[in-house]
C-alpha cells in the first residue's frame, strides 16, 4: 500500500484486521482516526453537561412557579371581595411575566455558553502550539478542565 506521498507502507504486525481495513480504505492508521475523533467526544460531553444544567434550571424554575401559582390561588380564595381578588391576580400576572422574561434571559445565556464551550474544542485545535499554550493558561480552571486540557494539548 502507498501513502499520499507515494511511499510504500507496511501494516504493522500488531494491527488487527479491522485496523488494516481502515488503513486500506482511508490510507490512515487507526491511531490517527482515534485522535481525530477525540474532539467530537469532548464536544459531545460538554454538550450533554450543558443540557443537564439547562434541565436542572428549568426544573427549578418550574418548581418555583408552581409554588407561587399555588400561593396565588390561596390568596385569591381568601380574598374578601372581587376587587381584592383581581388585584392579587394582576400582581401575580405581572410577577409571572417578569419571572418568565428573567428565566428566558438565563436560558439564552446558558445556551450561548453551551455553544461556545462545545465548539471551543475546535477553536483550540486550529491554534498554533504556542497559541494553544497561552489559551490554556488563560482559561479558567473548571471541574471539566482535566478533560479539556487533555484534548486541547493534543
Amino acid at each position: 500500500m502507498a501513502d499520499p506521498t507515494g511511499r510504500a507502507t507496511q501494516p504493522s504486525s500488531t494491527s488487527t484486521t479491522s485496523e488494516r481495513r481502515i488503513e486500506d480504505a482511508f490510507n490512515l492508521d487507526a491511531a490517527q482516526i482515534a485522535n481525530n475523533l477525540e474532539p467530537f467526544f469532548a464536544a459531545s460531553s460538554r454538550l450533554i453537561e450543558n443540557w443537564r444544567k439547562a434541565s436542572e434550571e428549568l426544573l427549578e424554575f418550574g418548581n418555583t412557579r408552581l409554588s407561587r401559582n399555588m400561593e396565588t390561588g390561596r390568596k385569591v380564595a381568601r380574598s374578601a371581595n372581587l376587587q381584592e381578588a383581581m388585584e392579587v391576580q394582576s400582581e401575580h400576572a405581572r410577577s409571572m411575566m417578569q419571572d418568565y422574561m428573567a428565566e428566558t434571559g438565563k436560558l439564552v445565556e446558558m445556551g450561548n455558553r453551551a455553544i461556545a464551550e462545545t465548539f471551543s474544542v475546535w477553536r483550540v485545535e486550529r491554534l498554533l502550539p504556542t497559541e494553544r499554550t497561552r489559551t490554556q493558561e488563560a482559561a479558567p480552571q473548571t471541574a471539566e478542565s482535566g478533560l479539556s486540557r487533555k484534548f486541547a494539548a493534543e
